[in-house]
C-alpha cells in the first residue's frame, strides 16, 4: 500500500479576463506555501479576499497539493 506525505498546498484563482473571438479568456493566478494542514474552508476565505484586490472577476478556486507517495513500510514487497 502506499503512503501520501503532503509537500505543498496552495491555491490557483482563474479570473474573468474578458472575450475574445466569442470565447472566454481565464487569467489565472497561483499562491503557495500554504500549511499542510490548511482546510478547505480557510483556504477559500483567503481566494476570495485575494480576489477582492483583482480588477477581474472571480470565476474558480482550485487547492493544489503536491504529495510524495512511497511505500508502506508495513507490507512486504512485491516480487515481480
Amino acid at each position: 500500500m502506499a503512503v501520501a506525505t503532503v509537500e505543498k498546498v496552495g491555491l490557483k484563482l482563474d479570473l474573468d479576463a474578458g472575450m475574445e473571438n466569442g470565447k472566454q479568456k481565464i487569467a489565472s493566478r497561483s499562491y503557495s506555501n500554504f500549511k499542510d494542514d490548511a482546510d478547505d474552508s480557510g483556504i477559500f476565505i483567503v481566494a476570495n479576499v485575494l480576489s477582492g484586490m483583482c480588477t477581474m472577476g472571480l470565476i474558480a478556486v482550485r487547492k493544489t497539493v503536491v504529495s510524495l507517495l512511497t511505500a508502506d513500510q508495513e507490507e512486504p514487497e512485491l516480487e515481480v
